[in-house]
């Protein structure tokens, strides 16, 4: 079903490789710090961990609207969808959310996905 939502948000997204699936997740954000200034938050701050722990890869698409992609302020919120991949027969999947963007881990978050729909 995440490909035909993949499909429909843009007609040239090609469809996940052999053997693997779109993981479509909707995600709802809200900037807590107390920090001056707009703070980015998008798509490219989240990734879908195997099972392993390692990082999968992150397909190159257009997402549905509206895309996760926007710039807060202390105490602004926002809600988007991205689009990940992962094997077909994966299952207990992970997203990791680093708002650092620099893989230091810094105020890394670990969030498990259901099995959706």
């Amino acid at each position: 079903k995440a490909w035909d939502i993949v499909l429909e948000a843009n007609q040239f997204n090609d469809p996940p490789p052999d053997g693997m699936m779109y993981v479509l997740v909707n995600v709802r954000v809200r900037y807590i710090g107390l920090a001056d200034g707009e703070h980015n938050v998008s798509d490219s701050a989240f990734t879908l961990l195997a099972n392993s722990g390692a990082e999968l890869d992150s397909p190159s698409v257009v997402s549905p609207e509206p895309e996760l992609y926007f710039d807060l302020y202390a105490g602004g919120e926002a809600a988007g969808w991205i689009v990940l991949q992962a094997p077909e027969e994966a299952k207990n999947l992970v997203l990791y959310f680093n708002p650092a963007y620099d893989g230091s881990g810094a105020n890394g978050r670990y969030l498990s996905l259901g099995q959706g729909r």
